[in-house]
């Protein structure tokens, strides 16, 4: 017989695992069911940004102390905004013009209502996952959905395991089976970034060669066929495993352009990082210290997807299933340039809870959602693409190339 639970959620990233805090929170029956054998089986980047409506979600999805805890864990200098405190000319060095001209409208506030956090993934994830450990599942990859007869749903996972519940949700990802078995013909846009991660350790050489104004908060790095965003990350040294201070950074780069290798996605973690240090070569060198120092076979590099601002209505169409529904990365995967990706992720998880909380535990909770969640992601998708005109030259929406958000090895039920 299958498993029963109120509230079925596939994947453990931050909106599921937030989910699944704030309704413990409220004595929601839930269970999170992970593909990864374990929290850090990938490489997903380092680093995480989180803004004001993020942080108020992070507020009311945990109990105080465990926010607490958290906010402690996260960088002691993330700065002021999610605008870059400096902008600097990769050949010479100095400063150069800001990001976003003065007066001009920028995809993120000069000033938020509080000051971002700004932190470690694993970190994060490891604190989301506190208190809940038994309610989350790892090493089970989900395979389709069928809805009883009797208002139910049930799960069907690839190792035979089937679990019966009142809703699903999808927070599984840019490339989400659930949605996929939810809106077989969804459809992505490639934004034609190329986006290249990596750390490097923030030690006595690096404070040594290393600009001085890279060394003091977010900064942007001006070339002329792509461009680099660094961020110091510093934490207390009184709290055991936290990680040790380091510099994220991340490359910039066009599918398009000619400093990008058609084989780009292909290339394995030594590689990425050779063709880090190839590409900033002539950077001067105190910029190009910080590549010729990384950590070798821990860079990646990832193709950004994005949704249309125009998110879909799940509830409507000969596929529809009034009993499921998406947060995160598997509702609305988006550019990283306007710092919202996290945020509104974790605003999702959030506004989710506080609807089934509120009108219990069915359709009518997630339809709630939807609505409410279609309006900010919207408004976030739109400052996604006037960031991206300005760190990578991103197309419009409408320009862009599609890409099917699917998977051949998803059943169609």
């Amino acid at each position: 017989m299958p498993e029963t639970i109120a509230v079925i959620i596939i994947g453990a990233g931050l909106s599921g695992l937030a989910l699944a805090q704030s309704l413990s929170r409220h004595n929601v029956s839930c269970k999170v069911y992970e593909s990864d054998y374990s929290l850090n089986a990938r490489t997903q980047g380092y680093r995480v940004r989180i803004s004001d409506e993020g942080i108020q979600a992070l507020e009311e999805s945990l109990t105080k102390a465990d926010f607490s805890i958290l906010e402690s864990s996260c960088n002691i200098s993330p700065g002021p905004s999610n605008v870059p405190q400096a902008t600097l000319d990769a050949i010479s060095g100095g400063t150069c013009g800001p990001l976003f001209r003065p007066g001009a409208k920028t995809p993120m506030p000069a000033s938020p209502l509080r000051k971002p956090l700004s932190a470690d993934r694993g970190v994060l994830r490891r604190s989301l996952l506190e208190g809940i450990e038994d309610r989350v599942v790892f090493g089970e990859r989900f395979k389709y959905y069928v809805e009883a007869a009797n208002e139910e749903i049930i799960a069907h996972f690839e190792s035979g395991l089937e679990v019966k519940g009142s809703v699903l949700v999808g927070a599984d990802g840019t490339w989400s089976p659930v949605r996929q078995s939810l809106l077989p013909s969804f459809t992505l846009v490639d934004t034609e970034a190329r986006l290249i991660f990596g750390k490097t350790d923030l030690n006595e050489k690096i404070v040594q060669d290393l600009s001085p104004a890279a060394l003091q908060g977010l900064t942007f790095i001006r070339d002329t066929g792509f461009n680099c965003l660094l961020e110091p990350m510093r934490f207390r040294k009184d709290i055991n495993d936290l990680p040790v201070d380091y510099i994220y950074w991340v490359l910039f780069l066009r599918c398009d352009s000619e400093n990008t290798p058609e084989n780009i996605l292909d290339l394995t973690s030594t590689e990425i990082t050779d063709l880090t240090r190839q590409l900033t070569s002539h950077w001067h060198f105190s910029l190009k210290t910080l590549f010729e120092n990384s950590h070798a076979g821990q860079s990646s590099v990832l193709r950004i997807l994005s949704v249309k601002p125009n998110i879909p209505d799940w509830a409507q169409g000969s596929k529809a299933s009034v009993r499921v529904t998406l947060i995160g990365d598997a509702a609305h995967a988006m550019c990283p340039t306007a710092a919202l990706g996290a945020t509104t992720a974790l605003r999702d998880a959030n506004m989710l809870s506080m609807s089934l909380k509120a009108h219990g535990i069915g359709p009518q909770a997630l339809r709630e959602y939807e609505d409410v969640m279609r309006k900010y992601v919207s408004e976030a998708l739109d400052n996604s693409l006037l960031g991206g005109r300005n760190v990578f030259q991103m197309r419009p929406f409408d320009q862009l190339p599609e890409v099917q958000a699917r998977n051949s090895s998803v059943v169609d039920h």
